[in-house]
């Protein structure tokens, strides 16, 4: 449960950061999702 809610606010936050630098959000949320796995 805690895990699926982090996620949730790691993508609600990652959504408001693409709008200002796409690629080096992408670079990060490739990164988080390696680290999680």
């Amino acid at each position: 449960m805690e895990e699926n809610a982090s996620v949730v606010f790691i993508s609600e936050l990652s959504i408001k950061f693409i709008d200002d630098n796409e690629d080096d959000v992408t670079v990060l949320l490739v990164s988080l999702l390696l680290l999680y796995k």
